[in-house]
């Protein structure tokens, strides 16, 4: 076996994730992170074109323990969204669907977070989504959310950054690359 790192020294400089918050703060695009025991990234600007953002539209007090958080999200045709009640708090109601799945484990802890998969066929576009969350609403922040930008076609699945990296790659290496984005938020 011939070690990549003989190819491509700049891996060398790759850290170590050390698994802290919602799937390790890393940008997954399957909620698979429970099953990666070492995760290794090198930080890299954005791609060309990309633009994404979540935005609190509104809070409303629903009853006397719970709180509905209105959002507005400009999502790229790929996104994900990881949602993870704090301790003490838990998800009541969503717009998303009529019910509320179980939770995504993630991490040895076994935590868990909703992961939801946003996918559109036809460009990125605006959605707007409420979720309704249960526990001491006197109480901040109650809610970390993580919004996974995906951008899998051209431009913007590309970086100045990533072609520098596949360019070093020997010719018998096959990849299948993209760039992501995520934005942490708490609420």
């Amino acid at each position: 076996m011939v070690p990549l790192l003989d190819y491509v020294p700049k891996l060398r400089e790759a850290t170590e994730v050390q698994c802290k918050g919602v799937y390790c703060g890393m940008p997954s695009y399957f909620p698979i992170s429970h099953m990666l025991k070492r995760n290794w990234f090198l930080p890299a600007g954005p791609p060309p074109g990309a633009s994404s953002k979540l935005v609190l539209e509104s809070v409303k007090k629903t009853s006397s323990n719970s709180r509905n958080y209105t959002f507005i999200g400009h999502f790229p045709p790929n996104a994900r969204l990881h949602l993870q009640p704090l301790p003490g708090y838990s998800l009541l109601s969503w717009s998303l669907e009529s019910f509320i799945p179980p939770v995504t484990p993630y991490g040895d802890e076994g935590l868990g977070c909703y992961y939801i998969m946003y996918t559109r066929g036809n460009g990125g576009g605006e959605t707007k989504l409420w979720i309704e969350v249960k526990g001491d609403i006197d109480v901040s922040p109650v809610l970390e959310v993580s919004l996974i930008s995906v951008y899998i076609n051209p431009p913007s699945s590309t970086s100045d950054e990533l072609q520098q990296l596949l360019s070093l790659l020997p010719s018998w290496v096959s990849t299948i690359s993209w760039t992501s984005i995520m934005d942490n938020m708490t609420f």
